[in-house]
């Protein structure tokens, strides 16, 4: 599903407009991304959790030549659903 398509059925299944959802989703992914770049936990209610999560430096190979390289320190987003979300794709 598209970006485009999800806001044409949030709006479908409520009603607003496809521009007011645009709105809210927007400000939804903004508040999400903000909060977790300032390592706060995010929780949706029925769908899971988002935080961060920092990858330490390590080493890893070339694959085509075998050599050692380093793998630089990251960060990257975990997302864990929740039981109810589980339960209900597991039905």
């Amino acid at each position: 599903m598209t970006n485009k398509e999800l806001i044409a059925n949030v709006a479908a299944e409520t009603g607003m407009t496809q521009v007011d959802v645009s709105k809210v989703m927007d400000a939804f992914v903004k508040a999400v991304t903000e909060n977790v770049a300032k390592n706060d936990k995010v929780v949706v209610q029925g769908l899971g959790s988002f935080e961060l999560k920092e990858k330490a430096e390590r080493t890893g190979r070339n694959p085509h030549t075998g050599e050692e390289i380093k793998i630089a320190a990251s960060k990257a987003v975990g997302f864990k659903a929740t039981k109810s979300f589980k339960d209900f794709l597991n039905a």
